[in-house]
């Protein structure tokens, strides 16, 4: 009876982290296209985006050769709306890397609206 319980949790173990491997697999897809897709080869020209990898971020990816950084909206394993809540978790996002205030955000819809953000619907499925 022991075993079974013990084969049970290695199995629920085994699910969990290849669910968490399958989610962070489709997120690093959408980030991937998002910086190699996305724009024509005169518009990527102007943007090259590094490639920010730091598990202290939620939603920031990358910057440019402004220092302007890029974000993706992303919760529950999905591409998501940008609400006033996440926009203040994206300021303190690139305060933190000390990026300039100038955002590009990607997002399902855009839910507040500043000055300083440039926004780029995105579905979900997008790979």
């Amino acid at each position: 009876m022991k075993i079974e319980h013990t084969t049970v949790m290695i199995d629920k173990s085994l699910d969990e982290a290849i669910m968490n491997y399958e989610l962070t697999t489709k997120k690093e897809n959408i980030i991937e296209y998002l910086i190699n897709e996305h724009w024509s080869s005169r518009e990527k020209s102007k943007f090259l985006i590094s490639r920010i990898r730091n598990d202290s971020s939620k939603y920031l990816f990358g910057k440019n050769n402004k220092n302007e950084g890029f974000y993706l909206v992303w919760n529950n394993n999905a591409v998501r709306d940008l609400t006033k809540d996440i926009y203040q978790d994206i300021i303190k996002e690139g305060k933190d890397f000390n990026l300039s205030t100038k955002y590009h955000i990607f997002g399902t819809g855009m839910l507040i609206s500043r000055k300083n953000i440039t926004f780029y619907k995105t579905e979900n499925d997008v790979v």
